[in-house]
């Protein structure tokens, strides 16, 4: 039985724009093998599924996991970790007025041999409402769908499991849920394991209920990016991507700010506490890569409990292709709201 247990943060990738969303990371272990193997770190016991019923989620981004008999426990020093939501008016199934939710849960296990193991699971919803659906094979078009895979061996979900939301806040913009369900594992199809999980608290990454705006003016160009996620973690501080169009016409605005907060914060590296990180990139008939070496990000507001904030921006730099300088302004970010992963 696989166990896991993450409270709080991880590092994503960037965005997969040719996928048409924010596709950061998804649920990491490191295990080498599942059922009948051992694991690289954290404890192994033979606890049955039921026997963490009362191992109660708290904090943001919470979750956890059990495939089997096989139980591991990680510890904050022990891995990067984190979970991310996103939300999208479109049904996976691709039937019209449909709706979608795709969960990624992360845990990245600090071993020199460790194995990645990742998560993703697809739920056509109904809308933002607290209810159960039932887990269906992967792609299947009437249900969830769950896939657990890994260097050692794959999971998919059968016909056979309920996945529940409990939470869908779209103020706070957080899912919780729970689901449990048979899977079986692609190299012998007639094995089938019980996998049970948790999460808690969630942020919707893309897609999110009642998010703020971000505009510019960048190479004399309005700029109003329709795709924006923007999160906090403990280490790399704010996060920002916001991206306008779709493949192969599209432009990118990527920001970063190690200790946001009230004030002004020149654009420089943006790794240090006082400074920001700014790129641009534009992929259309004007093609443009420009990282700003020069202006300023003034946020005038920085909420960490309703986790909005609002800046002015302005910036000049050098645009790596034609060796011209590209000058931003007018930049506004609009009551923006962050996510935790």
């Amino acid at each position: 039985m696989l166990y896991i247990c993450g409270p709080n943060f991880a590092t994503f990738q960037q965005i997969m724009i040719a996928q048409f969303r924010f596709n950061l990371l998804v649920l990491c272990v490191a295990v080498m093998g599942c059922s009948n193997s051992n694991s690289p770190s954290g404890s192994s016991t033979n606890n049955s599924p039921d026997s963490t019923k009362n191992n109660q989620l708290s904090g943001p981004a919470a979750f956890r996991v059990i495939v089997g008999h096989d139980t591991i426990y990680r510890t904050n020093s022990a891995a990067t970790y984190g979970a991310i939501a996103t939300y999208s008016n479109t049904s996976i199934s691709g039937q019209p007025g449909g709706n979608s939710l795709f969960i990624q849960l992360q845990y990245t296990p600090a071993s020199l041999y460790a194995t990645t193991v990742t998560t993703n699971i697809d739920i056509p919803i109904s809308g933002a409402v607290v209810k159960s659906y039932p887990v269906m094979p992967r792609n299947s078009p009437d249900g969830v769908s769950i896939t657990i895979d890994s260097a050692m061996q794959d999971y998919n979900s059968r016909a056979d499991g309920t996945f529940t939301i409990t939470k869908f806040d779209t103020v706070m913009n957080l899912v919780s849920g729970t689901f449990r369900f048979t899977a079986s594992p692609n190299f012998n199809p007639s094995e089938i394991d019980t996998i049970i999980g948790a999460f808690n608290d969630v942020g919707i990454s893309n897609g999110t209920f009642g998010q703020g705006s971000i505009s510019a003016i960048v190479d004399a160009q309005g700029y109003h990016p329709d795709q924006i996620s923007i999160s906090m973690t403990e280490t790399n501080g704010l996060s920002l991507d916001a991206v306008e169009g779709n493949p192969p016409v599209y432009r990118t605005l990527q920001m970063q700010v190690k200790d946001p907060k009230v004030g002004l914060f020149p654009f420089a590296q943006g790794t240090t506490a006082g400074t920001a990180n700014v790129e641009f990139d534009q992929q259309a008939s004007v093609m443009l890569q420009v990282r700003g070496n020069m202006g300023t990000l003034n946020i005038t507001s920085f909420d960490t409990v309703t986790r909005r904030i609002s800046a002015t921006f302005s910036f000049s730099g050098t645009d790596t292709r034609t060796g011209r300088t590209v000058s931003t302004t007018n930049g506004s970010i609009n009551n923006l709201q962050w996510f935790i992963p």
